[in-house]
């Protein structure tokens, strides 16, 4: 009896008792998430150097950053982003719907480079050409950048080919046919037009021609694009990532790099449903067709952290 009643008097005086206070527990740590950037340029050196910045202010946003991938052509960036070595890219229209096509890459916003949300390509030809119109071009020679670029090439090309005209690819003009040429350069493709008697117009973004009084542009032009596209992998949370680069244009820490990577005005929201706008109406502005949606690769990701 003694036993129990002092069982049930210890019971008592722990029921009295007042609870210590429980200590909050730590939460987990969110991983960092790592950013493989990749831009296909002929020009390493300089590229490093401007993204520098954008770089390291991702660092600050609490991303593990892997260095600066630099494949000179979108080919070597498809098979980076297949092997995983790059799951974030910067690229043009045309470049964006090919790394969506053959690398899975989602289109998440709109890059303002230069300060420009969009753009479109015109015709050109010298101010006292006998050309007046599309149609006369054919049996001619016109100058184009190169097969990669979406002003330069598709954009212009896209214009001839719904004016119902044929093109090939030939330095010496072809009976009824507007032939083409790539001069590597729009500089050069200026110089040529307005220099050189063998071409007798251009295509090229609108912008580099519309104030030149040597040229005049022909009619129409082409449908606009967007400037530039962020394009991501879906190793990535899209929505933080859109958070962080939408926000850099009011972030006075991120005017510097915004500046050095020629984005000054930021980045912005692509139209309504993204990847249904770049694989409708701006594959059809470029003149690419659609492609067959294979399933998804299964993507290897580089074990050894951003260093890589």
């Amino acid at each position: 009896m003694r036993h129990l009643c002092t069982t049930m008097f210890g019971a008592a005086l722990l029921a009295a008792a007042p609870l210590k206070a429980q200590s909050p527990q730590p939460q987990p740590e969110r991983p960092r998430e790592t950013i493989r950037l990749g831009k296909v340029t002929i020009k390493r050196i300089s590229s490093r150097k401007n993204f520098a910045a954008f770089m390291a202010y991702l660092e600050k946003k609490g991303y593990a950053v892997a260095p600066l991938r630099t494949p000179a052509s979108i080919e070597d960036m498809v098979t980076l982003v297949r092997e995983g070595e790059v799951n974030l890219v910067l690229e043009s229209p045309y470049g964006a719907v090919r790394l969506m096509d053959e690398a899975k890459l989602d289109p998440v916003l709109l890059r303002e480079k230069s300060g420009a949300k969009d753009y479109s390509a015109v015709l050109f030809v010298p101010r006292k050409s006998p050309v007046k119109e599309l149609s006369d071009l054919v049996g001619k020679v016109v100058v184009f950048e190169d097969k990669g670029s979406t002003s330069s090439y598709f954009l212009p090309r896209r214009i001839l080919e719904k004016a119902g005209l044929d093109l090939v690819h030939s330095q010496v003009p072809v009976a009824g046919k507007v032939s083409y040429w790539f001069s590597l350069d729009d500089v050069r493709s200026i110089r040529l037009v307005a220099e050189d008697g063998r071409f007798a117009g251009g295509g090229i973004d609108k912008s580099k021609v519309q104030d030149d009084e040597r040229f005049r542009m022909l009619t129409p032009e082409s449908a606009k694009v967007p400037r530039h596209v962020v394009l991501a992998g879906r190793d990535l949370d899209h929505r933080r990532l859109c958070e962080v680069l939408l926000a850099m244009k009011e972030d006075a820490e991120a005017r510097q790099a915004l500046e050095d990577m020629l984005t000054p005005t930021g980045f912005s929201k692509l139209p309504g449903d993204a990847r249904r706008y770049l694989d409708e109406e701006v594959r059809d502005a470029l003149g690419l067709r659609k492609q067959a949606r294979e399933p998804d690769r299964e993507r290897k990701v580089p074990t050894g952290g951003p260093g890589r």
